[in-house]
């Protein structure tokens, strides 16, 4: 179904552009742990700044 996570939202888009967690993590300028610590929903209070740049990179896609 459609992804319900932020974690969720942020894998379905990556995969739908069909690019790799370090090219994505590369692009935003963060850590490859990171994306994988969202996209596994093991984050719990994410900043602001990490909330901003995944919310305009899911605007981009």
């Amino acid at each position: 179904g459609e992804p319900e996570t932020f974690g969720e939202r942020i894998r379905a888009a990556r995969e739908l552009e069909g690019i790799s967690k370090p090219q994505l993590a590369q692009r935003l300028g963060i850590s490859t742990s990171t994306i994988h610590a969202w996209e596994n929903d093991t984050v719990s209070r994410p900043t602001a700044r990490v909330v901003n740049i995944f919310d305009d990179y899911l605007n981009e896609v």
